[in-house]
């Protein structure tokens, strides 16, 4: 796995942590889902950014790590 997937990797979680919504513009693609789906969430980043504002709210302290990132086939 090349470094650029494993900084994408390490970005997408950081954004729980950091509440940095603007930043998953640059990692998630327009038609990003995620999987599975999240009852009434519309998917896309914007339903990214909702759910990570929706996270952030009710767990003051949401802090996410990536240890490890392991390559499957």
């Amino acid at each position: 796995m090349s470094s650029n997937h494993i900084a994408t990797i390490r970005k997408f979680y950081e954004v729980f942590t950091t509440g940095d919504v603007p930043g998953s513009d640059q990692i998630l693609a327009a038609d990003w889902q995620p999987l599975p789906a999240i009852p009434e969430n519309p998917g896309g980043r914007g339903g990214q950014k909702s759910t990570v504002h929706f996270l952030r709210s009710l767990l003051k302290d949401l802090a996410s790590i990536v240890e490890e990132v392991y390559e499957c086939d």
